[in-house]
């Protein structure tokens, strides 16, 4: 009879205890941990999302073929239906300032890398080789999880504004090129334009992400004066590093 009370006293206790989760100290941990930019989402491993904003940025493709075209929206890690896309995972800190991951899907084969500090954000999608048929990069932001917000696109920018936040997207116009002969051509696959390196004088970019790692430090010399007046390199290898005034 005293083991049955004794199971039924302890029963009692575990019905009728607090959850952990409903706790303050585990909702004051989860506030502090939810903060910043990660891929947050797990419905897909290339959206990048702001918190506690709910602001996300989403990195799709559009495959064009002769009589169809195809969408990527959505990219999961171990997707099992033919002709899945396939996801080789790279580096992931813990709290999303660099993440890298290598994708193929249709005639697309990319790799993807991002890397932030505080609530700046830089994403770069570059092609590891140049596909048959055109392949489009998708940019995508939206509101997640009913996070109050709106969104605006004009010619340069995509604009959220929050609730107390101005988030503004940017992407990549033009590349710069020291090299006259490659002036007003544009890049093969994503056809970017190239342009002269006085352009940065004239558009005055936050960030410049240096493509050419074998010639950063020699490109960071000669564009000093970009530094000097608060612009921001980017090198991303053989190590990620910002270099400002």
């Amino acid at each position: 009879m005293s083991m049955r009370i004794a199971f039924f006293f302890l029963f009692g206790s575990l019905l009728f205890s607090e959850s952990p989760r409903a706790s303050a100290e585990y909702k004051k941990i989860q506030n502090s941990l939810q903060q910043g930019w990660n891929t947050w989402n797990t419905r897909s491993v290339t959206q990048h999302v702001l918190l506690p904003q709910g602001f996300s940025i989403n990195i799709a493709f559009k495959q064009h073929y002769f009589l169809e075209e195809k969408y990527l929206r959505e990219t999961l890690i171990g997707r099992r239906e033919d002709n899945a896309e396939i996801v080789q995972p790279g580096a992931h800190t813990m709290n999303g300032s660099y993440t890298h991951l290598d994708l193929k899907w249709e005639e697309a084969d990319t790799k993807i890398s991002s890397a932030h500090i505080d609530n700046d954000l830089v994403i770069l999608v570059s092609p590891n080789s140049i596909p048959k048929n055109r392949v489009k990069v998708i940019i995508e932001t939206g509101m997640l999880w009913n996070r109050k917000g709106t969104l605006h696109r004009d010619q340069y920018s995509l604009t959220a504004r929050t609730p107390g936040k101005l988030i503004k997207v940017y992407t990549t116009s033009s590349i710069v090129d020291d090299d006259p002969y490659r002036h007003n051509l544009v890049s093969p696959g994503l056809h970017i334009p190239v342009l002269p390196s006085k352009t940065i004088y004239d558009r005055k970019p936050d960030y410049v992400i240096i493509l050419a790692p074998l010639y950063a430090d020699i490109i960071m010399k000669k564009n000093q004066q970009y530094l000097d007046q608060g612009g921001t390199f980017v090198k991303i290898w053989p190590e990620f590093e910002i270099i400002s005034a």
